[in-house]
Parts: structure tokens; C-alpha cells; sequence
């Protein structure tokens, strides 16, 4: 689904689609058999601190811990490359592996909002540099005020 949303961006952009494996989805496994309070339970023991855990019934499903260290790297990557550009950049993903990773590479964003207002189908956010740092300033509807890009 990402790379279908992404092909009209990058045509309509002028530019050149990349894609980047360390951003896909998170993998909960082909065996899972998961529900919805299982889902939340899980979002509840990774606010608490316990990202090392996997949801139940889904025994090989990457970790927090796990989804972070895959995608974290890979938005520090983009951003390092392009924090000088004064362009945008548009990186199209899923929105479990932005919405759950984005707490560790934003400055301002905590995991409990994050997972409270998940990001779902069509929804997107904005990161700025502020101070050589990555900083949220729009998620989906959100406005975080107070925050402001840096000059370039």
C-alpha cells in the first residue's frame, strides 16, 4: 500500500521514488492470532516501559524495541541527508511504524500520545529541525505550537 500512495507523490513531484526496507510495517508474524484488547494491552505494557515485550499470541512479532531500532536509524538517515536542503521531504509509510517510532526520534513527542492518536490510512504528520533536532509540528490534525523550523 505505501509504495501505491508513494508512485503519484513522487510522479507528481517530479522526483524519483526510494524506497527503504528498514521503514516497512511493523511485522507481527503470519501465525498471529490477535484481537484488539490484546493490541491495546500490549500499546499499555510499551507506555510502562516494557518494550521487549510481543503481543500475546503473536510469539515472533517484533518488539517495540525491535521496531525502533529498524525504523530509528533509518528516519535519522533521511534526516541527517536532507536537514540542510530547505526542501520537504516525504517519506510514505504505515502508520504503526511511524506512530510507534516516532517518540524516539522526535524530540517533543511522548509514546503515550502517539499510541493514544496512532496514525491511520491518508493521515501524515510534519517534522522540522529545530536546533540541528527533529521536532514534530503537525500530527494528522494536532498543531504543536511553540515550535519553530530553523532558518536556512
Amino acid at each position: 500500500r505505501a509504495r501505491l500512495t508513494a508512485r503519484p507523490i513522487a510522479k507528481m513531484a517530479g522526483v524519483a521514488a526510494c524506497e527503504i526496507p528498514q521503514i516497512d510495517e511493523w511485522m507481527i508474524g503470519a501465525e498471529a492470532q490477535v484481537d484488539a484488547l490484546e493490541m491495546h494491552a500490549m500499546f499499555e505494557r510499551w507506555c510502562a516501559g516494557q518494550r521487549d515485550r510481543n503481543l500475546v499470541g503473536a510469539p515472533n512479532s517484533e518488539t517495540l524495541r525491535d521496531l525502533m531500532g529498524r525504523v530509528v536509524p533509518a528516519f535519522q538517515t533521511i534526516f541527517d541527508r536532507h536537514k540542510n536542503d530547505g526542501g520537504v521531504v516525504a517519506i510514505v509509510a504505515h502508520g504503526g511504524s511511524i506512530s510507534w517510532t516516532m517518540p524516539a526520534f522526535a524530540q517533543n513527542l511522548s509514546l503515550r500520545y502517539a499510541l493514544e492518536n496512532s496514525l491511520g490510512n491518508a493521515c501524515s504528520l510534519a517534522v522540522v529541525e529545530v536546533s540541528g533536532a527533529p521536532y514534530v509540528t503537525r500530527w494528522d490534525q494536532d498543531l504543536f505550537a511553540g515550535v519553530e523550523p530553523a532558518e536556512h
